[in-house]
This record gives C-alpha cells, sequence and structure tokens, in this order.
C-alpha cells in the first residue's frame, strides 16, 4: 500500500513566532507536529495524470494540516501560511520521490 505521512504546521501562536516547516508553538510555548496520511496506491504516478491528482491530494492536506489560507491583508499570518505550504509540500514531494 502507498501511503504518506505529512508533517506540517504553523507558528500562527503570535505574529512575533517565526515561521516553522514541521512545528507550532502551543499557546503554553509547547512544540505541536500536525501529520497527515495521504495515500496513493491507485494513482499511477509514471503518467501526469497520477501525479497531477497526487499532487491535488497532497494540496488538500497539506491545507488541512497549515489551516485555512488567511487573508492576503494580514501579511504576517499570509506569509507564515505560505511557508507553511511550501515547506509542507517540498518535503511531501520529496519523499514520492517519483519523476513526474
Amino acid at each position: 500500500m502507498k501511503t504518506l505521512m505529512i508533517l506540517g504546521a504553523i507558528a500562527a501562536v503570535s505574529a512575533a513566532t517565526p515561521a516553522a516547516s514541521a512545528d507550532i508553538r502551543s499557546a503554553f510555548g509547547e512544540v505541536v507536529t500536525l501529520e497527515a496520511t495521504v495515500r496513493f496506491s491507485d494513482l499511477d504516478l509514471s503518467r501526469t495524470a497520477g501525479a497531477d491528482a497526487l499532487i491535488v491530494r497532497l494540496s488538500k492536506v497539506a491545507t488541512a494540516v497549515c489551516g485555512d489560507r488567511p487573508s492576503a491583508a494580514d501579511t504576517d499570518a499570509y506569509g507564515r501560511y505560505r511557508v507553511c505550504k511550501t515547506r509542507t509540500m517540498d518535503a511531501a514531494i520529496r519523499k514520492v520521490n517519483a519523476p513526474l
């Protein structure tokens, strides 16, 4: 069975909290790691359609792990969200290790 654990997080406790790719800090300052599993055994990753479908799945899970996209008007929160989502997607794609 092909599965992929996605680790990701946001540093969204306060604007002063630095962004992190895999951890968030709780209101009490503890580091919390969020993870999710993405199954892709039904996809043929040697075909563009299969690779595209996996990217869509990974993006949905990364959004769930990183949180909903904040308004671009809140530049600090939006920046942390983009860093989280980018790092989470990059790490997941590297783990899959498929050419497409």
